[in-house]
């Protein structure tokens, strides 16, 4: 009696130690994801930035450019997007980061305990949300407003976090690809390491 409930102690265990791993992968990869596209959007920025400062002075007037000012603003920018922009996608992105990475575990853990087989995984849960996050964006963009099944579409992408792949900058939409991928592989290394940790007879 008091084996059986050790073990069963100890199973829970493993259950509550792979949650919570699995918990915290999902708000590692949303962050991860995040600071990496702000930092490519950021750069984008710098450079636009930088060519504005040779056009014309009636362009820039348009525009209301101000190379100085511009400048200025940027590192600021930044910092307030790397900062904030990491916040609000752990908000907004972690539910879907959750349900996938969950979906993609699972199908591993009665079968593999390797440590890199979970990064691996990781990393192609982490491309398979950036494309069903651009499929969304692009069904949405199909179906039109005056389609029923708009306000399924876009309920789908808000609870699924994909927000990224559905914004107007072009380069966001394809930084999310790689910056998903190397998240994902984190919140699997992570992952990982506790599987390998509960299950000491593992390989690694």
């Amino acid at each position: 009696m008091h084996l059986a409930t050790l073990m069963r102690g100890n199973r829970m265990g493993r259950w509550g130690n792979s949650i919570a791993a699995l918990a915290a992968g999902a708000v590692l990869a949303t962050a991860v994801t995040s600071l990496l596209v702000t930092m490519v959007a950021s750069i984008a920025d710098l450079v636009w930035i930088l060519k504005m400062r040779n056009a014309s002075p009636e362009l820039q007037s348009v525009l209301g450019f101000n190379f100085e000012r511009s400048l200025g603003r940027w590192p600021q920018e930044l910092l307030l997007g790397l900062t904030f922009g990491s916040l609000w996608a752990i908000l907004s992105g972690f539910l879907g980061a959750l349900i996938f990475l969950a979906v993609g575990f699972s199908l591993l853990s009665s079968h593999h305990h390797e440590h890199r087989t979970y990064v691996w995984t990781g990393a192609l849960v982490g491309l398979a949300h950036s494309v069903v996050g651009l499929s969304l964006s692009l069904a949405d963009q199909l179906v039109g407003p005056t389609s029923r099944w708009e306000d399924v579409i876009q309920s789908l992408a808000g609870w699924g976090g994909f927000f990224l792949t559905s914004s107007p900058r072009l380069e966001v939409v394809v930084a999310t690809f790689p910056a998903s991928v190397v998240a994902g592989a984190m919140a699997g290394l992570l992952y990982g390491h506790v599987v390998d940790r509960d299950h000491p007879s593992a390989t690694a």
